[in-house]
């Protein structure tokens, strides 16, 4: 068993992400619990998602908005390195 944190609830949680932690986004698809994954970023005040993007115009690794990434998923589970 596993928590994750819905979409509708993640603004509270964003002061606490960390540049390093890896970020799981889950769905709800079956036979999924994660469908990407990716590593916050902070720059300054901003925060990003550093993934590969699968996108043909930018498959590559890519920096993007944290927030709207999210905005297209379902969730988020966390990972904290120790």
């Amino acid at each position: 068993n596993f928590r994750y944190l819905p979409s509708t609830h993640l603004e509270k949680a964003i002061p606490f992400l960390k540049c390093g932690d890896y970020a799981g986004f889950y769905t709800s698809k079956e036979g999924l619990d994660v469908s990407h994954v990716g590593i916050i970023i902070r720059k300054g005040d901003n925060l990003f998602l550093r993934h590969a993007s699968s996108k043909k115009e930018t498959m590559m690794v890519i920096d993007e908005p944290f927030n709207k990434y999210m905005k297209m998923k379902e969730g988020l589970i966390i990972f904290r390195p120790v």
